[in-house]
């Protein structure tokens, strides 16, 4: 597995840089994904009530919210980051009051699931 960094400018987006000389924008992070182990989801929403629970968490001033938003905890959260546990801003969908209802759902960092 090559050696790599992420960095984050939380004005713009994710940045990947492989070791050497060679970078890219976080999309082309997931083409290395036969090298990395892929982490499903917990919750097996629909695309639409992905991006409805993550409007509804905070945005953070002075940062791209369509990239950058908080859980109820202040934790920073990467949009592009949904499910992946292994992210230092990864997300996940928690069910809160007791029901999978839109508005029972919450966007929550992984280390806050």
């Amino acid at each position: 597995m090559n050696l790599c960094e992420i960095s984050i400018d939380p004005k713009h987006s994710c940045r990947f840089t492989e070791f050497g000389d060679h970078s890219s924008d976080m999309s082309d992070l997931f083409a290395l994904s036969n090298e990395v182990e892929v982490i499903k989801p917990r919750g097996n929403y629909d695309r639409s009530i992905v991006e409805e629970v993550w409007e509804s968490a905070d945005i953070i001033p002075g940062n791209d919210s369509a990239l950058w938003r908080k859980d109820e905890f202040g934790t920073t959260i990467c949009r592009s980051e949904y499910g992946n546990r292994h992210s230092s801003f990864g997300w996940e969908i928690s069910e809160t009051n007791g029901g999978s209802y839109v508005g029972n759902l919450k966007a929550l960092h992984v280390d806050n699931f």
